[in-house]
């Protein structure tokens, strides 16, 4: 069982940590081996990785302090703050290497999300979840980019898991060593030292690099804090952003010389948010089973993206499926999909075909009805008042839109428990439709 999540920023970071807290609660999160995420329920999955590297166990906990997090201002920094933030920036410039704004909207990030680490929030990392998928605690992450150098080729994705940030291409290499310079595979020194791995916070900036066009304001708050050495560093990186489609993140190329690689002769790879990849904002290749890697038996499709009308990303998921030569059931029709809380379709006399579960962000008005008055269901009493049609207007602070990266609390409670209510009430949907597919299989 795998489980996709889309992007959308704030709203998919609250509305997937609520999923995944009912998912939890519900027992189902235990049979999931995949969680593949997007842009920011990247932001979700991550802190709850490393919150249960803490002791912490409980995701509906997670999401509560996610809500509270998501009411911050990014570039509200104190002293100290500012100081961490510029010592990451110092030892990128000190091992040479390359610098974007989505370095510093990173680590803006990484500052709110792990603020609760104190001198250590920049000093979590990606190698480190390692430790707890290997006992099954939690799904394997997969956390995901694209490459940005043209259009043709945002059509690949980089994918980012605890053993390896692996390229489109099949290179592979193992998370503390990405930002390395590397010749024909071979990592080399900056002098007489390898270079560091990168913070968990700048490699959240680079999965949702597109936000990094709306904070220039934040940036230049946040410059002004600094001191005049750092200062100069940040005054350094191009600040072109918004003239392009999208913010890239900048690495030295780890692909560099080896032939199957289209970068191989390229020093410095871009990337930028897997939003614009071929299956839109959803991150489905890497459980898509494509070269025999990773074939799921069963999809649970989380759409929390901006525009659900027309189900697009649900058409683009089954376009890649069929020019890949890769199985998938047939859906007759997707018209109103988007108004429907759970979809589950399946090819009942093909037992290779997998099942695929979807579910967008919406509020079902019938399905509302049905459990608000529910005992099992009381938490959720203030979705009465929430719309999350009213929700997707851009109305500043309390609105639920993609760029915006400030919520009021009640914006930010809303989208969180209308994930966790969608979840806890298709489970019974989503029972059956694993036990069905086990009795075809059986």
């Amino acid at each position: 069982i795998a489980v996709v999540t889309s992007g959308g920023g704030h709203r998919a970071m609250l509305y997937s940590a609520g999923s995944l807290a009912a998912a939890q609660n519900t027992g189902i999160l235990d049979t999931v081996m995949y969680i593949s995420s997007l842009s920011g329920s990247t932001w979700s999955l991550a802190y709850i990785v490393h919150e249960y590297m803490r002791g912490n166990r409980s995701i509906e906990k997670m999401a509560n302090t996610l809500e509270q997090k998501a009411t911050k201002n990014l570039a509200d920094l104190t002293a100290q703050e500012v100081n961490l933030l510029s010592d990451v920036l110092l030892w990128k410039k000190a091992f040479d290497q390359p610098m974007s704004l989505v370095d510093l909207y990173g680590l803006l990030l990484g500052n709110l999300l792990f603020s609760e680490y104190g001198d250590m929030r920049h000093r979590t990392y990606l190698s480190q979840e390692a430790g707890l998928i290997a006992d099954g605690s939690l799904p394997f992450p997969i956390y995901t980019a694209v490459p940005a150098e043209t259009t043709e080729l945002e059509k690949l994705m980089y994918e980012f898991t605890p053993y390896e940030i692996r390229a489109p291409w099949g290179i592979s290499i193992p998370p503390y060593a990405f930002g390395n310079r590397f010749i024909n595979g071979v990592r080399t020194k900056n002098g007489a030292l390898f270079a560091p791995e990168q913070p968990m916070g700048i490699l959240l900036g680079v999965f949702g690099s597109a936000y990094a066009i709306s904070l220039k304001r934040a940036y230049q708050e946040v410059e002004e804090k600094m001191a005049a050495v750092v200062r100069s560093i940040v005054d350094s990186i191009p600040k072109a952003v918004g003239q392009t489609r999208v913010a890239s993140a900048d690495f030295h190329n780890f692909t560099m010389g080896m032939n199957q690689s289209a970068l191989k002769n390229k020093k410095i790879m871009l990337m930028a948010d897997a939003g614009l990849g071929i299956t839109g904002g959803l991150p489905f290749q890497p459980v898509s089973g494509k070269d025999g890697r990773r074939k799921a038996d069963i999809y649970i499709i989380i759409d929390i993206s901006e525009d659900i009308d027309q189900v697009n990303k649900l058409k683009k998921i089954a376009q890649y499926m069929k020019s890949n030569g890769l199985k998938f059931p047939l859906i007759q029709k997707y018209e109103g999909l988007e108004r429907t809380m759970v979809s589950v379709f399946s090819d009942q006399q093909d037992a290779d075909v997998p099942v695929v579960i979807y579910m967008p962000r919406v509020k079902e008005q019938g399905v509302w009805d049905k459990y608000k008055a529910n005992p099992a269901y009381a938490q959720y009493r203030s979705l009465e008042q929430f719309s999350m049609d009213t929700c997707m207007k851009k109305e500043k602070a309390t609105d639920c839109t993609t760029f915006n990266l400030q919520y009021d609390t009640q914006t930010a409670r809303g989208v969180s428990q209308m994930g966790a209510f969608n979840m806890q009430a298709s489970m019974d949907v989503i029972k059956q439709a694993i036990n069905e597919c086990i009795d075809r299989k059986s």
